[in-house]
């Protein structure tokens, strides 16, 4: 997981316009573990809607992407 250290959003809510800190979590994970994810952010998150958005992999280096799937892999 990569957190970066803090953003300023510009967003509507509820019909009016908001301007919050808040903290940018990138996650990195296989597609299959994908609902697993969002059901746990969804679930701890204290937003009503979080953002929650999946970014396909369309390339990488292959020793990068092995070790994506290795360390995402099920425990014994």
């Amino acid at each position: 997981m990569l957190q970066i250290a803090e953003v300023r959003s510009l967003y509507r809510w509820d019909g009016a316009v908001q301007n919050d800190r808040e903290q940018l979590v990138t996650c990195k994970t296989t597609a299959a573990a994908v609902p697993a994810l969002r059901d746990l952010i969804l679930r701890m998150h204290p937003y009503e809607e979080p953002e929650f958005i999946v970014q396909p992999i369309v390339d990488g280096s292959d020793g990068y992407l092995a070790w994506i799937e290795t360390e995402t892999a099920p425990g014994p």
